[in-house]
């Protein structure tokens, strides 16, 4: 891709080396420009990459070329080279990325084997090591070597020698991933890194097979040293023979080169006795020569590129010896370092941890992401389950402040740990890794002397420095002819680009990562300064040569004697997406250009600005109004008052015209009576934020001509005070009042408590009340029912009693007037003599009340579920919601549908008391809370042990039951506990069992512990009878009358010669077990629903969002409430019985602020709150 700027720019340099070993290495390089050809498969891998990235790795470090060369001499001479006595054994560690590798898996196992496959090919068992060709029997040799798996981790503390993470990709390059690789390396001069993941490249591209690096000790000083290995090809996830790629990338590590190196040219691999040849690219070439002279080539070598890989020559075991003794790789095989990495120690009851450092999160505020599994392994096992107590089950040291350290155990093998809390010191300086965590004897199984590491040492967290713009302003870096490339990097994450005149185009290299560009091509978008980079660019990743960007083409030139911005993107050593910004200037031809400085902000995908070099925040939304209340058909003017600099407005005014704005102060009309909200959103190039002003305006009815009345004279007698419900307004003496700039809230449906208090300005006299409302906002009083209340004759006294509004009223605001006369009752109109008359405005609403359940009992059912019924007291909810307790405060556990009177919840830990309370609700009213019921459960039961001698030799290959379908090569000990794993059984179920391999002697069994009292013996308890060579065994498993609701154990076992049992040691054979849970609906859990349901996008606009559920049974009921409860729109979804990628809700309305979206399969019902804008 570079050769131009290679050969002007190292020539110089090669020149001061040993002629004779410049012109061997110069012709290797150079041939390494052809491109590898692919294996001929359905599915092609890609061979090894290791020539390419060798030569770019010596491009970027002269020095280390000038190791290899010096080495290269030393080699040859066979100097310091002797064979160590008893062989070599290397530690190994295995860093696992992701779980999905092309449909295929990769687990404990597949390692194991895999290592197991590389050893025998090295030291010669290979199957075939035999058959090799005559011609290459005498010059066969083997390495007296072993790779085996560390036991022991660098902080000292016990480890399978095999780590897993969350997916990451991109290892295979050469540079500008390496803060993320050192983040996962152990020391290099301990332990060889193997690097499994799909992805070798980052270039979206699942086929390449591996790479691996020469010794160096620049590599091994930053912990770069390594083979990454795509985890589809290892054995048993491809076939024997492409398997063996793991062997030819070992090979790689020990400095042996392609046998094809240089093709027909000296020095080819620099191995004399490797005849020169080109690759075979997946043939079994041992007959035709490919270079004239150098005689039939060795195409079963395991540096070949071959479909028959057998030997390694005797000058390839030469050089590998000989490789043994670098710097590099020396340590690793001393003594020393053997006790040092456990590679020898005898196995023991052990607790493994998954991981050893957790980060904080992208909160930025000291709390801490992710968990830590821990397993008992060779025979260890946690004596309690559910939450572990500090001090009693464990203690912690060096935790820092604000954080604590959770354990919860869920079955006797494995447990959690997991970080709560928010450090109160959380910039980079506070990482720690000092933390040690110790179980005491109540945790352990056996107490802690039967497990070697009852302490775990040198556990880390890491922290952040707060979010922040990093600004370089470095020596500009100036492109064109005379200066082709130039290599540089951000020293931060996989920030490694490169400046590049490409034959007359304007290039910047990425190494496949994203630019924003022009629509779906690699040309770079000129920004303008202040232009927002973030997220929702117009990102396009790069490619390998020719596929790089392009700033100046001949058919681009926007850049042409332009200054500008290129955003671009890279991740952090965490793997987090972070964005930037270069400042570009192309020259007016187009055939320069400088890169001046750069910026890139720290927060995983927060926004730059072009441009800016601080932090720039989201505007604060406020507003003002002309006024609150107005009368029907008035208009009230909205003033802006938000802060930080917002660039767009986004109003809603229900019951307005118009209903939205964007304008930033605008102008609504109000024409119809009510209560109503107002909300704004504003919007700048860093975010967005939105008030809700929750009733903000009230209108009146439009000026409705009532008829005038007061009294004549109030000199002696007024209205001192009226008093509904929680309103009050004292007042003094007038003929006429005029509160309706007051409101009062009535409801229908309820009484409304009133008292009416007269005032004296002496002597008291006998008063008569009376109260008008105007329930059909018909503008006068004279209506049947509209008198209110009346008093029914006089009083010196205050009066009291009810208002009781009728189910026909209008809902909305309405006239009341409250009249006071002297000895007699008054009218609603006229002059009523000595008295006073008062009006006022009143809201009228409906209400809804919904009836609490009652009879609410709990039962525990066993060790792990607890079953609920209730009484269903009301005729008008739409759902039920649970709360749970184990002592302190209740929390929501789930909600189910209407007309529902039970529940089991499944998952409990055992031995623990459960409290339970019930409410109804219908749409966002809810009722009172049932009766308190609360139940304990029950010790889980212990079942027996089964175990197997040898269980390659029969193994199960797959469980089919419901919802469960796992697939699974074997464990060590012959058992597998996927209790986990549970399927739904409401009558009926099939269960299908699949043996790896079937004979004559092969036979299946399965049981069920119906009556859940730890056995398998009962009868009925046997669900599976299968033998001989059937392909796979099944039975419907139908739970027995009066089988209690929960989770009861499934047992199932293959064997060969002998029928299985469900318990006790079959030599060939294996046993798993599994959760099935009775009288529980298809339909998915509340955990699961709720885990699986996405709704996208919040906020939304024009009433329109997407719900995302990958599979459901049954009828899928949307439904869309405002926050006071009014339905506004619902949708019935019929079954689905495949995955969907999402389903569109459209409202069809201009709706805008907040509600709440019910989503309900079967008997589940979630609740997720949208905003619309």
């Amino acid at each position: 891709m570079l050769l131009s700027s290679f050969t002007r720019s190292h020539v110089q340099y090669f020149n001061k080396i040993n002629p004779y070993i410049m012109k061997k290495i110069l012709l290797l390089f150079f041939c390494l420009l052809t491109a590898l050809q692919g294996w001929s498969q359905v599915d092609p891998p890609a061979m090894c990459n290791s020539d390419e990235q060798m030569k770019q790795f010596y491009k970027e470090h002269p020095a280390a070329l000038q190791e290899a060369l010096k080495f290269e001499e030393r080699t040859r001479s066979g100097k310091n080279t002797t064979v160590r006595t008893g062989g070599y054994i290397i530690p190994v560690v295995f860093h696992v990325f992701g779980t999905d590798f092309a449909g295929k898996t990769v687990n404990d196992n597949t390692i194991i084997t895999a290592l197991e496959k590389a050893n025998e090919d090295f030291n010669g068992l290979n199957d075939d090591y035999n058959t090799v060709s005559s011609l290459f029997q005498g010059i066969r040799a083997t390495l007296d070597i072993e790779f085996k798996l560390a036991k022991i981790d660098p902080n000292g503390n016990l480890t399978t020698g095999i780590n897993y993470y969350p997916e990451r990709s991109g290892f295979g390059n050469g540079g500008g991933y390496d803060d993320q690789i050192r983040q996962f390396a152990w020391d290099n001069y301990k332990y060889m890194n193997v690097y499994i993941m799909l992805d070798l490249y980052d270039d979206n591209s699942y086929t390449n097979s591996g790479v691996a690096w020469y010794p160096n000790t620049w590599m091994s000083d930053n912990n770069l040293a390594r083979v990454v290995y795509n985890g589809r090809y290892l054995y048993g996830n491809t076939d024997k023979e492409f398997a063996s790629v793991l062997t030819h990338e070992f090979g790689h590590w020990l400095n042996l080169a392609h046998t094809f190196d240089n093709g027909c040219s000296a020095p080819g691999d620099n191995v004399d006795d490797t005849p020169a040849t080109t690759a075979n690219s997946g043939t079994c070439n041992v007959t035709t020569e490919k270079c004239s002279g150098a005689g039939i080539p060795n195409g079963e070598n395991y540096m070949d590129y071959s479909n028959c890989y057998k030997m390694f020559t005797q000058g390839q075991v030469a050089r590998m010896l000989a490789a043994l003794e670098h710097e590099a790789r020396f340590p690793l095989w001393q003594e020393a370092n053997l006790a040092a990495t456990g590679v020898n120690d005898t196995d023991s009851p052990f607790l493994l941890y998954s991981a050893s450092v957790l980060h904080e999160d992208d909160a930025n505020a000291g709390g801490i992401e992710g968990s830590v599994n821990i397993s008992g392994q060779n025979g260890a096992a946690f004596a309690v389950t559910g939450a572990l107590t500090q001090g009693s089950h464990f203690t912690t040291s060096n935790v820092p402040s604000g954080l604590s350290i959770q354990i919860n155990v869920q079955n006797s093998t494995t447990a959690t740990l997991s970080v709560s809390g928010n450090a109160s010191a959380h910039a980079n300086s506070d990482d720690v890794s000092n933390i040690s965590i110790t179980f005491l004897n109540p945790a352990i199984a056996g107490g802690t002397s039967s497990i070697q590491n009852p302490t775990f040492s040198g556990f880390s967290l890491n922290f952040k420095d707060p979010y922040s713009i990093v600004y370089e302003d470095i020596t500009d870096i100036t492109t064109n002819s005379s200066a082709t490339w130039t290599f540089f990097e951000l020293a931060y994450g996989d920030g490694r680009y490169g400046c590049w005149y490409d034959g007359g185009k304007l290039r910047l290299e990425t190494y496949t990562k994203p630019l924003v560009c022009e629509g779906s091509t690699r040309n770079i978008s000129l920004l303008a300064s202040g232009t927002p980079i973030s997220s929702n660019s117009n990102w396009v990743a790069g490619g390998p040569y020719p596929d790089e960007h392009d700033l100046r083409s001949a058919s681009y030139t926007a850049w042409n004697g332009k200054t500008g911005y290129i955003g671009f993107k890279f991740t952090s050593p965490e793997g987090k997406n972070l964005h930037g910004w270069f400042r570009v200037t192309v020259n007016a031809t187009g055939s320069s250009f400088t890169l001046h400085d750069y910026a890139y902000y720290t927060k995983p995908n927060g926004t730059i600005i072009a441009g800016s070099t601080t932090v720039s925040t989201p505007p604060v939304a406020a507003f003002t109004a002309s006024a609150t209340t107005v009368t029907a058909g008035q208009s009230v003017i909205f003033t802006d008052g938000s802060t930080g600099g917002a660039t767009s407005w986004s109003w809603s005014f229900p019951g307005g015209t118009p209903a939205t704005s964007t304008s930033q102060n605008p102008t609504v009309n109000y024409n119809t009576a009510g209560t109503y909200d107002v909300s704004l959103t504003v919007t700048n190039a860093n975010g967005s934020d939105t008030e809700t002003a929750s009733g903000y305006i009230t209108v009146n009815p439009a000026s409705t001509t009532y008829c005038s009345s007061a009294g004549s004279r109030s000199t002696y007698e007024h209205i001192a005070n009226v008093q509904i419900g929680s309103f009050s307004n004292p007042s003094g003496a007038a003929n006429y009042s005029d509160y309706t700039h007051l409101t009062v809230d009535l409801s229908k449906g309820n009484s409304n408590a009133l008292t009416l208090t007269p005032g004296f300005s002496g002597s008291t006299y006998s008063e008569y009340f009376r109260v008008w409302i105007d329930y059909n906002q018909d503008g006068d009083f004279a209506d049947a029912g509209e008198l209110a209340f009346d008093a029914g004759g006089t009083s010196t006294t205050a009066v009291s009693g009810t208002i009781n509004v009728p189910s026909s009223a209008l809902n909305g605001t309405t006239r009341m007037r409250v009249s006071m006369k002297y000895q007699s009752a008054p009218g609603p109109c006229g002059t009523i003599g000595d008295g006073e008359v008062e009006d006022y405005t009143v809201n009228i609403s409906s209400v809804v009340t919904v009836i609490a359940p009652g009879n609410l009992t709990a039962t525990a059912t066993s060790s792990g579920s607890i079953s609920l019924t209730w009484g269903d007291n009301s005729n008008n909810e739409d759902g039920f919601e649970i709360e749970r307790s184990t002592g302190g405060a209740f929390n929501i556990i789930t909600s189910t549908g209407a007309n529902i009177s039970s529940y089991t919840d499944n998952g409990l830990s055992a031995n623990t008391t459960y409290s339970y309370r019930v409410r109804a609700k219908s749409g966002a009213v809810y009722s009172s809370y049932s009766n308190t019921s609360s139940a304990t459960t029950p010790n889980a039961p212990s079942y027996c042990n089964a175990s197997a001698g040898n269980p390659s030799g029969q193994y199960i290959k797959r469980v089919i039951i419901g919802s469960v379908d796992n697939s699974t090569s074997y464990a060590s000990s012959g058992y597998s506990d996927y209790a986990t794993m549970s399927a739904n059984v409401t009558s009926s179920v099939t269960l299908t069992v699949t043996p790896h391999q079937s004979w004559a002697g092969t036979q299946a069994r399965a049981w069920v512990d119906w009556n859940r009292d730890g056995d398998f013996s009962d009868s009925g308890e046997q669900v599976l009878s299968g033998s001989g060579s059937a392909t796979s065994y099944s039975s419907t498993i139908t739970p027995p009358a009066g089988t209690a609701s929960g989770p009861v154990r499934l047992r199932v076992r293959v064997a060969y010669g002998e029928a299985p049992t469900a318990c006790g040691s079959i030599y060939f054979s294996e046993t798993e077990d599994y959760t099935l849970n009775i009288g529980t609906a298809a339909g998915p859990s509340a955990s699961a629903f709720e885990q699986q349901l996405t709704l996208f996008p919040n906020p939304s606009k024009e009433g329109r969002f997407q719900l995302a559920y990958t599979k459901y049974e049954g009828d899928l009921d949307v439904s869309v409430y405002s926050l006071q409860g009014v339905l506004i729109h619902r949708q019935t979804f019929s079954t689905v019985n495949q995955p969907v990628d999402a389903i569109t809700i459209s409202i069809n309305q201009n709706v805008r602020g907040t509600y709440l979206v019910h989503v309900k399969n079967n008997n589940t019902t979630i609740v997720r709150k949208v905003i619309f804008e």
